[in-house]
């Protein structure tokens, strides 16, 4: 499948295009603005470099220019901006249209200004709040912005900031109070082939890392990967004595487009990776060996059963999410309805493929042994509902059957009050009948 982006001089010429590229690759090219005099482009892009740069872009001789670059890093683009939780990331003065600031991570979200009046405003903020609070939107005249702060506790606190009088009132705030959230550090680890690995590590409140129960948190989809900031899953998990490793293996955007590429080459790396951040926290003594756990969401919710077969051993109970149980399966569902989505091209085996049966966690049905719970939706059109219902079946005729949600009218990412509400109660549920 092909992605075009088509440009026009004005309303009466013909649109032509400026870029094409495949989408089943892992290259990015997003329009994030126009220059005063509508003749460039500012453009987010990671076609001529590992990491994802702002260029402007004359789109008449196909000359750019680096706005703003990062060495270790990817600007936070669109994809990454959705997985670590951001509305805005790139701010614009309204009247001369200038890019005032954009965003890169790296263990955590880093703003940088490109404009100097605009420096001395978020110095002021800096100061007024700290370096964790960021621009949403900014008046005509820059004298009012609303800002967001995120950090390892705060899930995101909305204030209306007077850049004049430098005061503040809050507009919106999370009903979970950051105080009550245990601290999430920045990790690394070496893989066994030499490169590093990266993820988070969320502990109980007033707890030390140190010969904990350790739940596995594997990230949904192809081009995800999880922040400084705890998902609600995670605090849950944390709030039942688990300390939480997320885990941004090879394919997990931010890192670069090699990092990327690594599992796009071998698609058993990712698992890989997660294995061995298990043994990571045990060789340093976070985890207790014999408390494992593992839970995810889509890929994620493939992965913590795909992990829980190949591995029985290791895992003492599995949570999966919308994941799926056999790829060949859904990879022919899918094509029935027109060819293979993009995600599925990047990101899984061909259908009816020895790499298909390797990976499906169907293959290894009777190994799976710890309690389960499936969550799955009626309307899910990405992984079909087909997929957890057959688990259940399955894993019931091979005695052990999982403990299961069904929520009827949601889809792949379930967005009800209700819904999250009973994904909630089951998740606290499962857990604290799990933990040792």
């Amino acid at each position: 499948m092909d992605k075009y982006s088509l440009y026009r001089d004005n309303e009466n010429d013909d649109f032509r295009k400026i870029v094409e590229f495949d989408l089943s690759t892992n290259k990015r090219y997003e329009i994030i603005g126009f220059s005063e005099d509508n003749t460039k482009l500012f453009v987010k892009t990671n076609f001529y470099d590992n990491y994802i740069t702002i260029y402007e872009v004359d789109p008449e001789s196909e000359s750019r220019q680096v706005v703003y670059k990062n060495r270790y890093a990817d600007i936070v683009d669109t994809v990454i901006a959705l997985s670590i939780g951001f509305v805005t990331t790139d701010i614009f003065h309204p009247v001369t249209k200038k890019l005032l600031s954009t965003i890169y991570i790296d263990d955590k979200p880093r703003l940088v200004t490109l404009d100097d009046e605009f420096e001395k405003i978020m110095a002021n903020v800096r100061e007024d709040f700290d370096t964790n609070t960021f621009p949403v939107t900014v008046s005509f005249d820059l004298n009012y912005m609303v800002l967001m702060h995120r950090d390892n506790r705060d899930l995101g606190t909305y204030y209306l900031y007077n850049t004049k009088t430098r005061t503040s009132k809050v507009l919106a705030s999370p009903q979970i109070d950051p105080e009550s959230v245990g601290i999430t550090l920045p990790v690394s680890f070496k893989a066994s082939d030499g490169e590093t690995v990266y993820g988070y590590l969320t502990l109980p409140k007033g707890k030390t890392p140190e010969n904990l129960p350790l739940m596995v948190n594997v990230h949904s989809g192809s081009s995800s990967r999880f922040g400084w900031t705890p998902s609600v899953e995670t605090i849950i998990a944390s709030d039942a004595g688990y300390a939480v490793l997320s885990v941004n293996s090879r394919m997990s955007t931010g890192y670069g487009i090699e990092y990327i590429d690594y599992a796009a080459k071998d698609l058993l790396l990712p698992q890989k990776d997660i294995r061995e951040a298990v043994d990571w926290a045990i060789e340093t003594g976070i985890a207790d060996s014999k408390n494992i756990s593992i839970m995810g969401h889509s890929y994620g919710g493939f992965s913590a059963l795909y992990q829980a077969g190949v591995y029985p051993s290791i895992y003492k109970s599995v949570i999966s999410m919308m994941g799926v149980w056999d790829w060949t399966d859904l990879g022919n569902e899918l094509a029935e309805e027109e060819e293979l989505p993009v995600w599925y091209k990047r990101f899984a085996p061909v259908p009816g493929t020895e790499l298909a049966t390797v990976l499906s966690p169907s293959t290894y049905v009777d190994r799976i042994k710890a309690p389960v719970l499936i969550i799955y939706s009626g309307q899910d059109e990405v992984v079909y509902p087909s997929q957890s219902i057959r688990a259940i079946l399955e894993l019931s005729a091979n005695g052990n059957t999982p403990e299961s949600l069904y929520l009827t009218e949601d889809g792949h990412f379930p967005e009800n009050i209700s819904s999250r509400e009973l994904i909630i109660s089951h998740l606290i549920e499962f857990l604290s009948k799990n933990i040792n």
